[in-house]
């Protein structure tokens, strides 16, 4: 965090189990045990300056899986700051630690998260989104960076939901996702460009990455096998100041991920993918003969 002064805001505890009830998912409960907790690292005290909202601790229902992110649990925070300091430039970040993840969970790209600009009733714009692949228990993951403190009121909505169009597996059933959303109020003593691969990992033949930067809008990205600059790139089609990447290498070996800005400044960072398995899964049928099966008769399958 180098030498920023900060306050850091402890808003929500997002406990998700999913159980299985005829072939869906059909709970999931939500509850927080930790109070609202500001600590203050500055030189000026900001408690009475910062009106902030954690949005509700307890929730718990009905957990389906969803064709949107609207169809998944939330919780909305606010923050401004008052007029006494309307002069002092602030600025947060939202982070999330995982503080458990079922490991089929961990390996799911239809397990999600996505942060908006407004509440639950009016979700505003998709500001960031990713999902929890490569995830650890312990691991911090950046939502959303460099977000102005304003006079007047700012709401974010952190949303996590399965997608149906991933095909969630029936293997995430009674698995758990046990999360910690925080808010880290920053007050600079001066702002400089941010533009970097904050976090990069291979998981057999998946590469992910996040990109953040804090100045222009994140436009194209590119994977290569080279260090050379890449010939062509791929357009985001919604850019934006933070991209999650999901990238399927197609052989093992060293890869390059790269991103460009709308000013055209790169940025890159190599992963090594150690394994790549393609073999699609084969059964085969056992005891089978020309006989027709009758009702009630079994078959093995192998």
């Amino acid at each position: 965090m180098s030498k920023n002064k900060a306050i850091y805001l402890s808003i929500i505890v997002l406990f998700l189990g999913i159980l299985t009830a005829v072939g869906s998912y059909a709970y999931w409960s939500w509850a927080s045990e930790t109070p609202k907790r500001i600590v203050f690292n500055t030189a000026t005290d900001l408690s009475e300056y910062i009106e902030y909202d954690d949005g509700d601790s307890v929730f718990s229902g009905d957990f389906q899986i969803g064709d949107t992110y609207t169809d998944g649990i939330h919780s909305t925070i606010s923050i401004k700051k008052t007029s006494d300091v309307a002069n002092i430039d602030l600025y947060a970040t939202i982070f999330m630690d995982v503080n458990q993840i079922g490991s089929n969970m961990r390996n799911s790209r239809a397990l999600k998260w996505v942060v908006t600009s407004g509440n639950s009733d009016n979700p505003g714009q998709v500001l960031s989104n990713g999902n929890f692949i490569g995830a650890n228990a312990g691991d911090t993951l950046t939502l959303l960076q460099n977000i102005e403190v304003l006079t007047t009121v700012k709401e974010f909505t952190i949303w996590i939901w399965l997608d149906r169009a991933e095909n969630p597996s029936d293997a995430l059933s009674g698995e758990t996702l046990d999360t910690t959303v925080w808010t880290e109020i920053t007050q600079p003593e001066g702002i400089e460009d941010v533009f970097e691969i904050t976090q990069i990992n291979a998981y057999y033949q998946t590469i992910t990455a996040t990109v953040v930067n804090n100045r222009n809008d994140i436009t194209n990205y590119a994977v290569t096998a080279t260090t050379g600059t890449p010939s062509s790139w791929q357009t985001i089609t919604e850019p934006g100041r933070i991209y999650n990447l999901t990238y399927t290498a197609s052989t093992s070996g060293t890869y390059y991920v790269w991103f460009k800005d709308s000013e055209g400044n790169t940025v890159s960072k190599s992963v090594t993918v150690d394994s790549v398995d393609t073999s699609a899964p084969s059964c085969s049928f056992g005891n089978w003969s020309a006989t027709p099966i009758k009702n009630g008769d079994t078959s093995q399958i192998v």
